[in-house]
């Protein structure tokens, strides 16, 4: 028994579940005392064990991660016994051993998405969408060298059901970057930009606020899940009957704005044979037609998926014959083709949609990578602005303060991004802590500083204790030693 709680006390299955406050603040007390004394194990008990009484207290759930984060360095995942100490039979019971269970193992992903998954059974969407930017950072993360789409498409059902409609909406995105042909997933991401519009815009429905709109993004999901069985496979058509159909709608009403996204979208979908060009001519001959910009970012979005496939058989090509001189060159021109697209159509996305802060980080990537540093800059300075676009943003606006030779201003935006990193970022803490270090030691040869030489050298340390194989870090060591004996 910990601090008089007894194991079923909080939640009994049968009964509706009612908050007690009063008996959850004790708990929360206890476990700021022991925390402040550095007991966080123990802490980490009493705050789940007072959630259990009161879950929808945000502040409570707040208190406990900071204690997570302090531990993590030397917390070790959670043990059996532990979560008996814990474990109940109601919703909210698991709902907290899930949030236990992560908080003792803050960067395992799949923790989290239990606990996002706990959190929507339990009904607490606050709770969800409190946890939705960190999760989604997570994600990111993990798949940063290997992207499944199939993870992403489950990830918007994780962030729908806790009514997180901008981290529903960015896991979308990241699936279409993956497969830009999936036509259902298109008619989901209109879906959930209804959704976002309402909820920043405030409306509410009766009984239940934006919970009435996730019912009819259910029910429309199901209807659109029903219309494609039946007019591609169902009723004893087929994916060509459903084709020419679209194509006979197309040709037969030609302003009409369904008629055109379908056939484009089934011609796309199918891609045999110039299936991609027909759907682009479809697309923008749509947006001629109608002026509606989405036809022309869905052309776009194909032409850069061509450009992106081309790179990837290049580069393939050439990691199998590195030193062959005319890969390397039909390399560079695929690439560089590429980014000349992609430069195109986000610079026009960018002047449509000026406060869209992805597509301007999408753009300031295209910039530094064409070598445009200066454009570059400004896109990354505005896209700084979203909390979950900071920590890359900053880091990238260093490297570019960096090529232009303006190490003082590199090195303050490389600290900036550190000081925002959280634990579900920590891949890139060594990436930005390398750059700091090269642009300390820039700035010490510039300034005759020794003060930045020995700052360079402390984090050199702290690379080479963490990852001695990082990049040439021990080359870089023998280099900021004899800098730091030049001008200490």
């Amino acid at each position: 028994m910990i601090f008089g709680w007894r194991k079923g006390e909080s939640g009994n299955s049968e009964k509706p579940f009612e908050p007690q406050p009063e008996k959850a603040r004790k708990f929360f007390d206890h476990a700021r005392t022991v925390g402040a004394a550095d007991q966080h194990e123990y802490a980490l008990k009493l705050w789940a064990n007072g959630l259990k009484f009161d879950p929808g207290n945000l502040a409570a759930h707040q208190g406990m991660y900071e204690v997570a984060t302090k531990f993590h360095a030397t917390s070790t995942p959670a043990g059996g016994k532990d979560v008996k100490e814990i474990e109940g039979p109601g919703p909210i019971d698991k709902m907290v051993v899930a949030e236990y269970v992560w908080m003792r193992d803050l960067n395992n992903v799949s923790a989290a998405i239990r606990l996002m998954e706990a959190a929507g059974r339990a009904g607490q969407t606050p709770l969800g969408q409190w946890l939705a930017p960190k999760l989604l950072n997570m994600l990111r993360n993990a798949m940063a060298k290997k992207p499944q789409k199939k993870v992403w498409v489950q990830a918007i059902d994780y962030f729908s059901e806790v009514e997180a409609w901008n981290e529903a909406f960015a896991a979308g995105e990241e699936a279409q970057r993956l497969d830009p042909s999936d036509g259902a997933l298109e008619d989901r991401m209109r879906q959930l930009t209804a959704a976002r519009a309402i909820q920043q815009g405030g409306y509410s429905q009766s009984g239940g606020g934006t919970s009435g709109f996730r019912t009819v993004v259910r029910d429309a999901e199901k209807q659109r899940q029903l219309e494609a069985a039946n007019s591609i496979s169902g009723a004893g058509g087929s994916e060509e009957t459903a084709l020419e159909k679209a194509k006979k709608d197309f040709e037969e009403d030609p302003m009409s704005p369904e008629a055109i996204n379908r056939y484009g979208s089934l011609l796309r979908k199918r891609g045999q044979g110039d299936d991609e060009a027909r759907a682009i001519d479809v697309f923008m001959t749509g947006f001629r037609r109608l002026s509606e910009y989405r036809f022309k970012m869905a052309a776009d979005d194909l032409t850069i998926a061509q450009a992106r496939r081309a790179e990837r058989i290049a580069r393939e090509q050439l990691e199998q014959a590195p030193d062959n001189p005319a890969l390397q060159q039909a390399h560079e021109a695929a690439r560089a083709r590429l980014l000349d697209r992609e430069g195109e159509v986000y610079r026009e996305r960018v002047q449509k949609y000026p406060t869209n802060r992805e597509m301007r980080a999408d753009l300031g990537r295209i910039e530094y990578e064409l070598g445009r540093y200066e454009d570059a800059m400004a896109a990354f300075q505005a896209a700084k602005d979203d909390p979950k676009l900071k920590v890359n943003s900053a880091w990238m606006l260093g490297r570019c303060f960096s090529k232009e030779g303006w190490h003082a201003e590199a090195v303050g935006e490389f600290k900036e991004a550190l000081g925002s990193l959280d634990l579900t970022q920590g891949e890139r803490e060594l990436d930005i802590k390398y750059d700091l270090m090269l642009a300390l030691m820039e700035l010490a040869k510039l300034e005759k500083s020794g003060a930045h030489a020995k700052e360079a050298a402390d984090i050199c340390s702290v690379i080479v204790r963490k990852n001695i194989a990082y990049k040439d870090v021990r080359a870089r060591r023998k280099e900021v030693d004899e800098l730091v004996r030049t001008l200490g």
